[in-house]
Parts: C-alpha cells; sequence; structure tokens
C-alpha cells in the first residue's frame, strides 16, 4: 500500500517535475568482506539507488534518492527498500544579506560533530545565516524510516527489533538547535548545540519491549564544539558533549517497575596536519572519551540492570557510532586514540595507515559481545592496525581495498586471539 501511494504520488507530481529544471542520476555500490570473526566469516552489501533534483527557483526545489539494498550477513539474506531523501528545500533572501534556508521532507538530521545525532527522519530544519548569531532549528519523526537503514539503536528493545527486521524503525520524536559563533581569525568558530530525542513507543502495546525486558529511554544532549586553525597547515575540531536521560522500566511478570536517570558525557579532539603538499600528506589524530557504568551498576550492556545505583553514567548517543574496521564497537563506556597517515603518491591513488589503541573508561561492559564479566578487568582492551588504498581512476568510477587486524589484550579474554578482516568496495555513478 505504502509503495502504490509513493508510485501514485510521483505519477501526480511528473507534470511539475517536468517542467521544472531538473537533473538526475544514480550509483551502484558493492562492499565484500572476509573475516575470521565468528557469524561475520563472509558479508557482502550491494546498493543500487538514483536521486533526482528539481529547481523551481532559489526558494524552491525538491531533492530525492531511493534505491534497493541486497545484504548477506550472519548467514542471512536482506532486501531493503531504502527511501534516504525525499525533501523540499530553499534559500529566501532577507534584509542586511541575511539568508533564511529551509529542508521539509526526509533528509539526514545531523549534529555539529556527527558524534550524537546523525539519522534520518520525516522532519524539518531551519537554518538562519547572518553575521551576528546564525543559529539552526529542526525536528524530525524515526517512525516511518525502514527499521534496517535506521541508525537509532539505542535500547535493548531497539537491537531486538533490528535484528527481527521489523518493518518500520521505533517512534521516536527528534529535536535539534543550535546556534554558531561568528567566524574569528583563522577561520576559527564556536557553536552550542542542544539535541533530545523521546521514546513513543507503548509500553502496553510493544512486544519487544516485553521481549527485552526493557524500557523506554528519553535523552537530552548539550554539546560545546570549536573547530578552525591555529597555527599554519594544522588544523582542530574540539566537542564536548554533557548528557541527561530517563530510562523508565514497566513491571514485568518477573521485576518490578524501576525507573534510571542518566548523567553521561563525552570528549572529543580531532587534529590533522599537513605535511607535504606534493603527495597531499596528512597527519590525524582522532581521540575520544565516553562514560560508561561498572558491573555493579550494569550486569551487561544488553540492558540488564542490577540495581546498584538510580543514576547510569553509559553515554548513549541517538544514532550508532563504531571506530575501527575490525573490533569497531559503538560508544559507550569507551576510550580511543585513532593516529594515522594518509598519502597520495600518485594522483589517483589515496593511501591511508591508522593505528588505534581501546580501552574502557572504567571496568564494565560496552556495547559489543567481545567483552564478558569474567573475562577480565583491565581497562585497556587492544590494539587494531588498519590499511587501506582507495583508487579512483574517473570520477564516477572508485575502488578501495582494505584490510585490518585486532590484536586484544592478553589479559582479557575473547573469542580469538587476533581477528582480521579484509574488504573491497567499488562504486559507480552515472
Amino acid at each position: 500500500m505504502k509503495i502504490r501511494s509513493a508510485a501514485l504520488l510521483l505519477f501526480l507530481l511528473s507534470p511539475v517535475l517536468w517542467a521544472a529544471d531538473t537533473d538526475w542520476g544514480g550509483k551502484i555500490e558493492n562492499i565484500s568482506q572476509y573475516s575470521n570473526i565468528e557469524n561475520e566469516t563472509y558479508t557482502q552489501g550491494n546498493k543500487a539507488g538514483l536521486w533526482l533534483r528539481s529547481s523551481f527557483s532559489s526558494e524552491v526545489n525538491l531533492f530525492a534518492r531511493a534505491g534497493y539494498i541486497y545484504r548477506y550477513e550472519k548467514e542471512e539474506h536482506q532486501h531493503i527498500p531504502d527511501i534516504s531523501d525525499l525533501y523540499f528545500y530553499g534559500r529566501i533572501p532577507m534584509d542586511d544579506g541575511n539568508v533564511l534556508s529551509y529542508n521539509a521532507g526526509r533528509f539526514r538530521f545531523t549534529d555539529t560533530t556527527s558524534r550524537v545525532l546523525k539519522s534520518v527522519a520525516d522532519g524539518f530544519q531551519v537554518k538562519f545565516q547572518n553575521n551576528t548569531l546564525p543559529f539552526t532549528v529542526g525536528a524530525g519523526y524515526t517512525g516511518l524510516v525502514f527499521n534496517l537503514t535506521s541508525e537509532v539503536v539505542m535500547t535493548p528493545a531497539d537491537k531486538l527489533e533490528s535484528d527481527d527486521q521489523f518493518l518500520l524503525a521505533p517512534p521516536r520524536v527528534l529535536g535539534f538547535a543550535e546556534i554558531k559563533s561568528p567566524l574569528m581569525k583563522g577561520g576559527n568558530s564556536v557553536k552550542l548545540s542542544l539535541i533530545a530525542q523521546m521514546d513513543l513507543r507503548s509500553e502496553s502495546k510493544d512486544d519487544y519491549l516485553n521481549e527485552s525486558q526493557s524500557g523506554k529511554l528519553h535523552t537530552q544532549y548539550v554539546q560545546l564544539s570549536a573547530d578552525g586553525s591555529i597555527v599554519p597547515n594544522l588544523y582542530y575540531s574540539v566537542s564536548g558533549v554533557v548528557q541527561t536521560g530517563q530510562y523508565n522500566i514497566p513491571e514485568y511478570d518477573s521485576s518490578e517497575a524501576a525507573d534510571y536517570t542518566y548523567f553521561g558525557g563525552m570528549a572529543n579532539l580531532k587534529l590533522d596536519y599537513y605535511v607535504e603538499p606534493r603527495f597531499n600528506t596528512t597527519i590525524s589524530l582522532d581521540a575520544l572519551y565516553s562514560s560508561g557504568d561498572s558491573w555493579d551498576d550494569r550486569g551487561d550492556y544488553s540492558g540488564l540492570l542490577l540495581g546498584g545505583s538510580s543514576t547510569l553514567h553509559r553515554f548513549v548517543p541517538v544514532s550508532s557510532t563504531t571506530k575501527g574496521y575490525v573490533y569497531a564497537p559503538q560508544m559507550g563506556n569507551l576510550i580511543y586514540g585513532d593516529l594515522s597517515v594518509s598519502v597520495k603518491p600518485v594522483e589517483k591513488v589515496q593511501l591511508l595507515l591508522s593505528a588505534i589503541t581501546f580501552m574502557r573508561a572504567v571496568n564494565g561492559p560496552i556495547f559489543d559481545d567481545l567483552i564478558q564479566e569474567d573475562s577480565g578487568d583491565a581497562l585497556y582492551l587492544g590494539e587494531e592496525i588498519d590499511f587501506t588504498v582507495n583508487f579512483r581512476p574517473w570520477s564516477d568510477l572508485g575502488f578501495a581495498l582494505t584490510s585490518g587486524v585486532f590484536i586484544p589484550n592478553k589479559d582479557i579474554q575473547t573469542e580469538k586471539d587476533i581477528s582480521y578482516r579484509i574488504g573491497g568496495y567499488m562504486s559507480v555513478s552515472f
């Protein structure tokens, strides 16, 4: 029914689109990977999509992007429709050189660092660009996005729905506001962001809440960030986030109702130093700290609470974000430092080598099956080395080959002593 309604809408809009200045294109992508990690021995993803842009005026434009995704992972075949963009946008000139721009429809909501919010939703966003204090506000709803393309996995119920391939994502309301300082010397700027999400699931009707024995999580974030350059060829980005929240678990047959509060945080520093212009050599550092809970306060990361405290400190972003090619844990009770070097020996080839050190903030669970309570109390988790070769012979054709190895701390009990992954990527645009 939804597909027929969308087709009817496109048919009705076709005369309008034909009259506009319209451009279109497409992209085909493939990712194939092999690993010695259990249930991830061989994985593949294929995506074919089309995009369309229609310009009626500077004030009214339309952008749409949709496609089909095929995934093979955990020995399962997944066929996924993907409507990632369908929105109107425009710029409205105002007095004194100010500009009001807007998006309305389905698009990706992103905060200034993409560390908290980076998710597709249906809603609106308004930007007021001026020389004094530019600001952005927006709101969206996630409940109409296909679940297998959703990036919002915050609770055990969310993960259970994702594993079960439920058609639509859990219903949440997102809110976002940001103010930005005027550009200062060296292109430096400071931004203050307020982000919030509210879980709209019904406790009495949601089977995933009952099956996971978990509750609804509402979270709020205050983020302060700055970026720019202080010395020549050295660029920085620094951010800090304070998170609050409410985790309400209803009464189940095997447990009583419980209400928990969240108070966590995240800090991130990124440095890029451009060393050699001839080979476009760049040395980068990406360091992050995210707060976590001990085993006394949380039985495991998927939601078993032991009641040690009524306040939880695990940092939980709205959108799931991972680090690393082999290990790839999500934020929350995680510290990492990523030192990388990028070189372009010839015009169409880029080489990227990175070394990532993983640690826990406290002796407790992380969002990964690697660390169990009885596997050791060390905070140092291990080291990962990744190497990537990017080759783009033409602007519409790209290839990448990536390999990585994760060497865990010998004092941490893991599935394998050393884990590895190798994979290839190809994209064709037209």
